[in-house]
């Protein structure tokens, strides 16, 4: 059988198995390494497995891509509620918000699957860790995948973004804006506060705030530049402040 038409015959299976009922029938991201492991399952396998539709671009004439950029690339892994799956790929479309799990059929093809964001606890990108708060907390107030930073009692997140920009000309053609971010923190109960400047982190933690910019001040942190290793080492602070008065 030629290579176009193994792609044709996995793509197909593929969408029969995504078409099948939400929340029924899963395919294991772990396993499933050609078709074949695919057809060997049973549909309906077991609950932690992945469900998932096929995914499609949806701008195609466009300069860019609408997918997380980072440095450093490795083997993703990814929790789904609860189960560890490892040595796979990920990708995660920073546009639509969707978390992306890559079919590697060899040759050059592939196939992404969307993974259901109520099935997803949390997956790495390079060394990036990308976590789902709305399936930790009940009343979480933010929507979508952010970028976890931080642990302890209040943690640190980034939620990461582009835009689509329609270039209007008679190619109907259209660009991805450069990738940016914001800052957020979260409490223990899921309530999501946005804390883009130094003056915003310092009102979030008002009862400790000189003790706080005095920390900043003698670490001398620029905090819209601060990397990863300044922003927990500044959060370990805060929260240890918070712990002493517990």
């Amino acid at each position: 059988m030629s290579v176009l038409k193994s792609f044709a015959a996995a793509s197909a299976l593929l969408g029969m198995i995504s078409g099948c009922i939400q929340g029924q029938d899963y395919v294991n991201p772990a396993s499933a390494a050609s078709t074949k492991n695919i057809t060997e399952q049973k549909l309906g396998l077991d609950d932690l497995l992945v469900n998932g539709i096929s995914y499609i671009p949806e701008h195609t004439n466009v300069s860019g891509s609408p997918e997380f950029e980072y440095v450093n690339g490795h083997d993703s892994f990814l929790f789904i509620k609860g189960q560890k799956f490892e040595n796979i790929r990920m990708a995660y479309d920073i546009v639509s918000d969707h978390a992306l799990l890559i079919r590697d059929f060899g040759n050059g093809l592939e196939n992404r699957i969307i993974l259901y964001p109520s099935n997803v606890d949390s997956f790495t990108i390079g060394n990036h860790f990308f976590v789902n708060p709305a399936n930790s907390y009940e009343d979480f107030t933010g929507k979508g995948y952010f970028e976890k930073i931080t642990d302890g009692n209040i943690i640190f997140l980034k939620k990461h973004s582009k835009s689509y920009l329609q270039i209007y000309d008679n190619l109907n053609r259209g660009k991805y804006s450069p990738q940016k971010f914001s800052r957020f923190l979260t409490d223990s109960n899921g309530k999501l506060t946005a804390v883009n400047s130094k003056g915003s982190f310092l009102k979030y933690f008002s009862k400790y705030k000189k003790n706080i910019r005095s920390y900043i001040n003698e670490h001398k942190i620029k905090y819209k530049k601060a990397d990863h290793s300044e922003i927990r080492s500044l959060m370990n602070h805060c929260n240890t402040l918070i712990d002493e008065r517990l």
